[in-house]
Formats: C-alpha cells, structure tokens, sequence
C-alpha cells in the first residue's frame, strides 16, 4: 500500500532529465515517470513542480500495485529498488545545475550494496531531513519484516 510519495527530478547530462513521482511502500522505492513533453507547461512546472507533476503523472498509477512487475512494463523508465539493495542514504542541500529555475529542495543520493547509486533531486519545497528520516525507517522496517519470514 502507497501511503507517501515525493517529486523528484534525475539529471542525465547531454540528455533529457526524467521528472518521477517516487513512491515510498513497504517493500520498496518505486519511480513512476512524469510526463513533461511541452515546452508550454514549462511555466507551470517551475510555478508548483509538486503539483504539476502529480498533475502530469499518468492516473493508472493509482490503480495498480507499484511493487509488482507490471508497474514496469508502463514505461520503461519507471523504477523499482528494494529496500534490501539500498545501502544507505544520502541527503545534500545544495542545489544542483541543469535543472533550469526549478525550485528545488536539496538531493537525496541512494547508494546500492552493488555499488551503483543513484541521486534524485527533490523538486518544489520539500523536507529532505523529514524525507530521508522517512526512508531510512522504511529500509529498517523492511529489514525487520524479512527476517520475521
């Protein structure tokens, strides 16, 4: 069950950023791409990215399990990280370039047990401490869980 969510960006140099509305569940962390195509809506996005982009994310994300292997297929740049895979969480408060004017809240930087990370920049006026606290409770709970099964 989706209970918080957060807007975030992802920079890509030399090529479009992805805008994500990030689910946080019990079992994982689950990115679902915005749409923002139009350069017409760029007013609006930088006015409220919060609401632009729960405006511009596709509804069938409410209608469906984000955790399940579907949530994927919707489009293929939607994400799913476990919380198992995550070793540890990193939240920075300055801002980042390449996303224009866009008000922005800091980053949070997720680094995997595999060694790869990931950074997603938080997008309108966020906590980030209040987040990062948030998701670190989700990867302990989570751990509590699995060892219980």
């Amino acid at each position: 069950m989706v209970e918080h969510w957060f807007i975030a960006a992802e920079r890509r140099p030399l090529m479009w950023n992805r805008f994500y509305k990030v689910f946080i569940t019990d079992e994982m962390l689950s990115g679902a791409k915005a749409r923002i195509t139009a350069f017409s809506d760029a007013r609006a996005l930088v006015a409220d990215p919060i609401n632009y982009v729960e405006r511009a994310t596709p509804t069938v994300y409410s209608t469906i399990d984000v955790t399940k292997e579907t949530f994927r297929t919707i489009n293929k740049t939607n994400f799913q990280i476990p919380w198992r895979d995550i070793a540890s969480i990193e939240y920075s408060t300055a801002r980042k370039t390449g996303l224009g004017f866009l008000p922005q809240a800091g980053s949070i930087t997720f680094r995997m047990r595999s060694g790869v990370s990931r950074e997603l920049v938080l997008l309108g006026s966020q906590d980030g401490e209040a987040l990062k606290r948030r998701l670190e409770h989700a990867i302990e709970t989570s751990g509590r869980v699995e060892q219980s099964r």
